[in-house]
C-alpha cells in the first residue's frame, strides 16, 4: 500500500520502495515492543517465538531501537530531494489509516 501511494504521488520506484521498507521497520519495531513482558507479555507471534522470548528483553529492546534508527536513516538518506512528495504521501497514508 505504501509503495502504491508513494508512486501515485510522484516518487520514483527506488525511493518509494525505501519508504515502504522504512515504514515496515517502524511497524516491526512496534510489534517487538508490543510483545515485551511490560506490554502484552506474548511468547509467540504468528507461531514463531517473540524476540524477547528467544533472545531476552534487553536484546529485544535494542533490536526494536535499531529498526527505528535504520528507518529514520533510510528516510533521511533517500528523501531529501523528494520532501514535498513524501509529505503528500505521508498525509494520504495517515488520513487513510484514520478513516
Amino acid at each position: 500500500m505504501v509503495y502504491l501511494v508513494a508512486t501515485t504521488y510522484g516518487l520514483e520506484e527506488a525511493p518509494a520502495r525505501d519508504l515502504a521498507v522504512a515504514l515496515e521497520y517502524f511497524h516491526t519495531a512496534s510489534l517487538i515492543f508490543d510483545d515485551l513482558p511490560c506490554m502484552d507479555d506474548a511468547t509467540e507471534r504468528r507461531g514463531v517465538s517473540c524476540v524477547h522470548f528467544e533472545f531476552g528483553e534487553a536484546e529485544a529492546i535494542l533490536a526494536a531501537l535499531a529498526l527505528i534508527n535504520r528507518a529514520y536513516a533510510l528516510s533521511c538518506e533517500r528523501f531529501q530531494p523528494h520532501q514535498e512528495n513524501v509529505r503528500r504521501a505521508h498525509r494520504h497514508i495517515l488520513s487513510s489509516a484514520s478513516a
